[in-house]
């Protein structure tokens, strides 16, 4: 650890220290249990948001449009729990209104090639403003959804946390040790290499995986006639670099 790490570390540490001192009931109501309770319990949704949003930086998408993902996603878990009073199938729902967001992201994106700041900023005022409009002609309230199923505030017995939980540690190693996680990277940092050893030589691969580079392995692919085989030095040096990696 850098020594200008240590020294930032070091001065959060005594600005906390300080103010628990100066201010004994604001340590006794953050050191609560409860409070811990509803820290955690907040910090889920935003936590596999993150995680995903990690998942598709690293595949070379930038991703702004994680707060569309969230509030969409609360609505379609929200609407389907209270319509089949399942609070799993609105988990269901809520993932796949997620992916929804996602598909439509990627397809402007990558597809149509629109600029991918200006998507991620319109999908999220989209959803800003949609997800109103429909609690509204739903529910006839524009702020929040009726009562629904839930999982309630308990966190041991939350199945959401337990998934956060597996996925904060599952997902790094994935990207790491895994050959999805390499291909994934590649798709980011080196598409090219995944054409050269014939991984995917079309666009829709890296539709799936987010890659914002979609059209340049399409167009290596036709320059070079790259293969499995590898045949020209380009592609040779591609596939080096892949399987370096």
């Amino acid at each position: 650890m850098s020594r200008d790490r240590i020294f930032g570390l070091g001065a959060a540490v005594a600005v906390v220290a300080l103010t628990f001192a100066l201010e004994p009931k604001l340590a006794r109501g953050v050191l609560s249990l409860a409070f811990v309770q509803a820290t955690l319990v907040t910090a889920v949704p935003y936590v596999l948001a993150a995680l995903g949003g990690a998942i598709t930086e690293r595949a070379g998408v930038i991703d702004l449009a994680l707060e569309a993902k969230l509030l969409f996603g609360a609505f379609a878990a929200a609407a389907v729990a209270y319509a089949t009073d399942s609070a799993y199938l609105g988990v269901a729902g809520g993932a796949l209104a997620g992916m929804a967001i996602a598909a439509l992201q990627l397809g402007c994106a990558l597809r149509l090639g629109a600029d991918q700041v200006i998507v991620g900023v319109a999908l999220n005022l989209l959803a800003l403003g949609g997800t109103r409009f429909l609690l509204q002609a739903l529910f006839g309230e524009g702020a929040n959804s009726p009562p629904c199923p839930g999982f309630g505030d308990a966190i041991l017995a939350n199945p959401i946390v337990w998934i956060a939980v597996l996925a904060s540690i599952g997902v790094p190693i994935a990207v790491a040790r895994t050959r999805w996680g390499l291909r994934l990277r590649a798709a980011g940092d080196r598409p090219d290499a995944l054409v050269a050893v014939g991984v995917a030589r079309r666009p829709r691969p890296r539709f799936a995986a987010g890659s914002p580079a979609a059209r340049s392995p399409a167009r290596a692919a036709r320059s070079c006639r790259c293969r499995s085989t590898a045949s020209s030095p380009t592609c040779r040096r591609a596939a080096a670099t892949s399987c370096s990696r």
